[in-house]
């Protein structure tokens, strides 16, 4: 086995158990990646939560490692295209049973978000160029590089049947006449908002509404995540991802929480961060970012 391929396995054996002592709640499906070094990219695609597979792009020794699991066919020839949240494209070719080719570029969709250009350059150097269209059911496209031109169709899950918003509001009290908002998720995962309005109801002649509201989130027992004023998140990129959903509260003293979510029952509780009282609005949108 190459050594490449050892690295990769090896990460993918190191993940794998560090996601198995995640919450089995909190949804970790997506792509992740991150850079090894100056020839070394790690891209992670974690599948249901459990499994996964590692691909380690090496510019250095012009190949890939792959880590876990099966290429998916398209076509004659074995081809899989992941984008990340960042338009990332990373592209890994079976030339042949057991030999990987790879390719990393970058994806700009158009101002619709109907489709795109992407274009990318493989270990060896070849520069290659594509298209692709979208829509609720599937990403379809081709492209053309040094070995030919190919063509490509990714099935989505459709969108039309899902859950959009539901929302409660109510007084906020102290010990037991907190506000609770209970929710259940089907099928997973799904990315959701939790909003909570306090000092936001302001605007809508709410004449008592709570002015410094806390939420927290469970699963049964288990606090997943908490929030006390939606710009105040671990990390600025949150902020950002919560302005994207273009559903962000109106005042800096609204909660927020953002998060994916396997298959089960939630309950987000707000209360005074500060054990004042008023009135609130608790609220759970699905979210689509794509």
């Amino acid at each position: 086995m190459k050594p490449l391929h050892k690295i990769a396995f090896a990460l993918a054996a190191f993940l794998a158990a560090g996601l198995g002592q995640a919450s089995a709640q909190v949804s970790l499906r997506g792509i992740y990646t991150a850079s090894i070094n100056s020839t070394l990219t790690l891209v992670v695609a974690v599948h249901d939560n459990n499994t996964l597979d590692a691909y380690l792009f090496d510019s250095g020794q012009q190949e890939v490692g792959k880590g876990t699991a099966t290429i998916d066919a398209s076509g004659s020839t074995n081809l899989t295209l992941i984008v990340d949240a960042n338009d990332n494209l990373y592209l890994i070719h079976e030339v042949s049973a057991g030999v990987y080719s790879g390719d990393i570029g970058t994806v700009t969709p158009n101002g619709a978000e109907t489709g795109g250009a992407f274009s990318f350059t493989s270990m060896k150097g070849d520069v290659g160029s594509g298209t692709f269209t979208t829509n609720a059911y599937t990403m379809s496209g081709s492209f053309t590089y040094s070995s030919g031109s190919f063509d490509f169709v990714a099935f989505r899950d459709a969108a039309a049947n899902r859950f959009g918003n539901i929302s409660t509001r109510g007084l906020v009290g102290t010990g037991q006449n907190v506000l609770i908002g209970g929710f259940i998720i089907d099928g997973g995962p799904k990315l959701v908002l939790v909003r909570v309005l306090g000092p936001g109801l302001a605007q809508y002649s709410i004449t008592a509404p709570i002015m410094d509201p806390t939420v927290t989130l469970y699963h049964g027992q288990t606090p997943l995540a908490s929030n006390t004023g939606w710009q105040n998140q671990s990390s600025p990129a949150i902020v950002s991802e919560i302005q994207a959903t273009h559903l962000s509260p109106p005042a800096a003293g609204d909660d927020a929480i953002l998060i994916q979510l396997e298959a089960g029952a939630y309950t987000s509780i707000v209360e005074g961060a500060t054990g004042d009282t008023g009135t609130a609005l608790v609220e759970v949108y699905e979210v689509l970012l794509d």
